[in-house]
């Protein structure tokens, strides 16, 4: 069988098809789940759950276990099911990872065997040779699904369903909010809503509900760092960054999602001065779907700054992000610094302009 897009795969298992091997990977892991979810409803196990659905941990995986559950018929009902999950076939012997492919090929149709991986991840590109064997048997037995991370138009209008199923509204420029503010992570999301519906418990969530209730990501948190680095509201950045370390972000974390805000900032400032637009700049620097708002937000906000100004932040982020690693300095300290500096050359520049 081929390897489905998700929504194929949705398909499918809504239309009661059930396919007798399965291995479901991928970037978002509360995809990969409500597949795993349709697929165990689909499977007719009768009433022997606890002999008809068994869980094996990847990481601890009895090959010769899985294959002797695999060959005993299902007690009492049509079938049983088998789930793996986040196996590393690194982590198998050449023999066992034979015996594997065995049990995958020769699969009875009394056994539905579902690989998930919402932990360990095989990669969609480079891919190891044991895990591509493994990835190559489940699709001449079965399907293979990859769960990727979707675009924001998408989350939004599957956040807003979520919020509905309760009963509550949220709109749509509400939804885009929230994921700018809480990042683009599905799982993470999903919470956030089932938060805000719980706190409002009736009519609408609103962009004030998000700010009152909502923690905003180490991404978040640092784009708007940023920003106020490069408006020179340092009062603001320093509050910015004393809430970033209340979260417990890691300081390494901070500056590295500093570092990706202002990529962000320059890629759109020299992208507006060659004139393209932000589609062949998410395109051209292969932005995922779930970032492509970071890109419209840099567009919106570059001409605002001179690439003078993103350049010197850009050089004191650089050597506060090495002193971080390198150094046993206080890393709170090195950051305070780093604000103190760009500062600095921030009036030093204004006023190379006053001259």
């Amino acid at each position: 069988m081929p390897v489905l897009e998700d929504r194929a795969l949705m398909e499918a298992l809504k239309s009661k098809k059930i396919s007798n091997v399965y291995y479901l990977y991928g970037a978002e892991p509360a995809f990969t789940l409500a597949a795993l979810k349709k697929i165990n409803m689909r499977v007719d196990t009768g009433s022997f759950d606890e002999f008809n659905r068994i869980t094996f941990d990847g990481d601890r995986l009895s090959v010769e276990a899985l294959a002797e559950h695999c060959e005993t018929l299902p007690m009492m009902a049509p079938q049983k099911l088998l789930l793996v999950r986040d196996l590393n076939a690194d982590k198998l012997t050449e023999s066992s990872l034979t015996q594997l492919l065995e049990v995958i090929l020769n699969i009875p149709d009394t056994s539905v065997l579902v690989f998930c991986c919402t932990v360990f991840d095989p990669g969609e590109k480079k891919v190891s040779a044991k895990n591509k064997k493994l990835i190559d048997a489940v699709k001449k037995a079965g399907i293979v699904c990859r769960f990727d991370p979707k675009d924001a138009n998408t989350i939004c209008r599957a956040l807003c369903e979520r919020a509905a199923k309760q009963y509550i509204r949220l709109e749509i420029d509400t939804a885009q909010m929230l994921i700018e503010r809480c990042g683009s992570n599905y799982s993470t999301l999903l919470n956030e809503v089932d938060k805000l519906c719980a706190y409002v418990q009736e009519g609408e969530i609103t962009k004030q509900d998000i700010l009152l209730c909502c923690t905003p990501s180490a991404e978040a948190g640092a784009f708007t760092l940023a920003k106020q680095l490069l408006l020179s509201q340092y009062g603001a950045a320093l509050e910015t960054l004393d809430k970033l370390f209340y979260l417990k972000q890691p300081p390494a974390s901070i500056t590295a999602a500093l570092s990706m805000a202002f990529a962000d900032i320059y890629r759109a400032k020299v992208a507006i001065a060659a004139k393209k637009n932000t589609d062949e700049v998410a395109s051209d620097f292969s932005y995922p779907k779930n970032r492509l708002f970071a890109v419209r937000n840099a567009y919106r906000d570059a001409n605002r700054f001179s690439l003078s100004q993103i350049h010197a932040c850009i050089d004191a982020l650089y050597r506060a992000d090495r002193s971080i690693k390198s150094s046993k300095a206080d890393n709170r300290l090195i950051l305070e610094q780093m604000i103190g500096e760009i500062a600095q050359m921030m009036r030093s520049e204004r006023n190379s302009w006053t001259k």
